[in-house]
């Protein structure tokens, strides 16, 4: 799940839906299992995400998340896209 705030309206992904929900039965509502990674940005650069990612990626593989860095790369630009176009 990716959020970003915006002066006008929250945006959030879940696996690469916008405004996508969690289902109640999903194992990270019933056991808990999830893993995340707060990134700040500066200018709409994420900072060092490399270090994001590999750290994420860790935990995923630890609790047996499937985890892919091109897709979470792919909906991070998606959310700053669309968060700086939500300041113009």
């Amino acid at each position: 799940m990716l959020v970003s705030e915006s002066a006008s309206v929250p945006l959030c992904w879940v696996n690469g839906v916008r405004g996508g929900e969690i289902p109640a039965y999903d194992p990270a509502v019933t056991q808990g299992m999830a893993v995340f990674e707060v990134v700040r940005t500066y200018n709409d650069v994420p900072f060092r995400l490399e270090r994001h990612l590999a750290r994420l990626a860790d935990s995923a593989q630890f609790f047996g998340i499937a985890f892919s860095a091109s897709r979470v790369e792919g909906e991070l630009a998606q959310a700053l896209s669309a968060s700086s176009g939500d300041r113009s």
